[in-house]
């Protein structure tokens, strides 16, 4: 799919279009510039777009701010995929939405030094992310605006701060930890949820740094690192057998928001094939949450795809499989070395919200308590000390198993917020009551998994229904 970037130029026609040009072309974006005045032209260029085959967005510099608004205002039925206003002109009226959206005014020179930039699928009504660009000349935002917008922070990874966070927030020096690239600035984020009590907290940033220290951990002096969580998911989708395609993707998160975890079985192989890609590619796309289906110590019994899927796997990690009892060093240690590199590669690859880990009852745990809270502190401990942000997603534990987890204190920093539970695993409605404890909504036979044989939840998917 192509990419088109429709910019406005100021009111005596200036805009550095050599940056834009360059930017452009760096990022594989097609430019289409306006003089200030040519919303109209605009809005027909817009509307003789082939939709299916290209997105579009939107920049505004000063006066042409207020073009980049009326474009959008006048093609409401376009979903553009960002709109970024750059040194708004002091007189520009902005009024997409009833109120507006402003960032701080300090004066009009530091009115001039914000980028605002609206990404989907949140909408352009939302609060943006206002990015300071500190002291500079009018004409040079552009280019400093460019410099920071594709790497800043997305409107999902702060849509809703969790409010295990705020007591390790300074709000006048902080930076976050997303795994992203953060460049030196100052961000206004936007505190949609009120967890801090206040329009928008500011994070300071002295030099760009590749953030990956663990919560309040200190990096530099004077900047605290703080870990962000993205929201819990409102509602799930899985299907093993047919999988979930890209346009199902886009249905879904057209249909109730990009909140939602898509889920994806990679099959025999430890990694996606090109139509499971194609639906990853989606997710990201959508703003969406991804889920992987991993196979665990497996079932010999299941198929002889799933045992030779094993055999693969344990050889992977260094098993010989010329011994006689290679199943048995699996069954005990080679599977978790396994899934361990899978979360690893699907977070540091995918940014995978979970995993689900089936079959452990097949491995020296059983169904045995104890050994099971002893894996979820091993496998917490692992993931916190690789800096590995996906969550598991519990699977097929039985009623005391469950407890033994809420005995432990596991909470949602570390399981995801869903969990599922096959026919024969214990009985449902026990397991959804334990779960809730746990804040975790659990998906049993009575309230939407499929039966084993063709593994995933239904159609509609299944809603996160818990108060928080």
């Amino acid at each position: 799919m192509s990419k088109i970037i429709i910019a406005f130029r100021d009111l005596d026609g200036s805009l550095d279009e050599a940056s834009l040009k360059a930017w452009a072309e760096k990022n594989a974006y097609t430019t289409k510039i306006f003089n200030f005045n040519q919303v109209d032209e605009a809005t027909k260029f817009v509307e003789s777009v082939d939709l299916k085959e290209n997105m579009l967005e939107i920049l505004g510099f000063s006066k042409g701010v207020e073009s980049a608004y009326e474009l959008a205002r006048f093609t409401p039925e376009i979903t553009y995929r960002r709109l970024l206003t750059i040194g708004t002109y002091w007189g520009v009226t902005k009024s997409f939405e009833p109120d507006g959206v402003r960032p701080p005014r300090k004066n009009v020179e530091d009115h001039k030094n914000y980028v605002e930039i609206f990404q989907q699928p949140n909408g352009f009504g939302a609060n943006p992310i206002n990015v300071s660009l500190g002291i500079c000349k009018h004409q040079d935002a552009v280019r400093k605006a460019l410099e920071i917008a594709p790497r800043t922070i997305s409107m999902q990874e702060v849509a809703d701060i969790r409010s295990n966070a705020v007591s390790m927030i300074d709000a006048s020096n902080v930076s976050i930890q997303t795994g992203n690239i953060l460049p030196a600035s100052v961000f206004e984020i936007p505190d949609p949820v009120g967890i801090f009590k206040k329009p928008a907290v500011q994070v300071s940033v002295a030099e760009p740094i590749q953030v990956t220290a663990a919560a309040n951990t200190p990096i530099s002096p004077g900047v605290v690192v703080v870990e962000i969580p993205r929201p819990i998911p409102m509602r799930f989708f899985m299907n093993c057998n047919d999988g979930i395609s890209p346009a199902e993707v886009k249905k879904h998160v057209a249909k109730y928001g990009y909140n939602v975890l898509i889920g994806i079985d990679p099959g025999s192989s430890d990694r996606p094939d090109d139509g499971t890609m194609q639906t990853i590619d989606a997710v990201k796309e959508a703003g969406a949450a991804l889920h992987v289906y991993l196979v665990g110590p497996g079932m010999m019994s299941w198929s002889e795809e799933e045992r030779r899927q094993i055999a693969n796997f344990a050889e992977s990690v260094g098993i010989d499989l010329k011994k006689s009892n290679w199943h048995d060093i699996w069954k005990m240690t080679g599977w978790k070395k396994k899934n361990l590199e899978q979360f690893e590669y699907y977070w540091t690859e995918h940014k995978a919200y979970s995993c689900e880990i089936d079959n452990i009852d097949s491995s020296y745990i059983e169904n045995d308590p104890e050994e099971t809270v002893k894996f979820y502190s091993e496998l917490k401990n692992n993931l916190k000390e690789k800096h590995i942000g996906t969550k598991l997603m519990m699977k097929n534990l039985d009623e005391d198993q469950l407890q033994a987890v809420i005995d432990a204190s596991f909470g949602l920093e570390f399981l995801c917020n869903f969990a599922m539970f096959e026919e024969g695993t214990g009985d449902p409605k026990t397991q959804i009551k334990l779960c809730e404890k746990l804040g975790v909504q659990a998906i049993t036979p009575i309230n939407g998994i499929t039966d084993t044989h063709h593994y995933g939840v239904i159609d509609e998917g299944v809603p996160y229904t818990l108060k928080r």
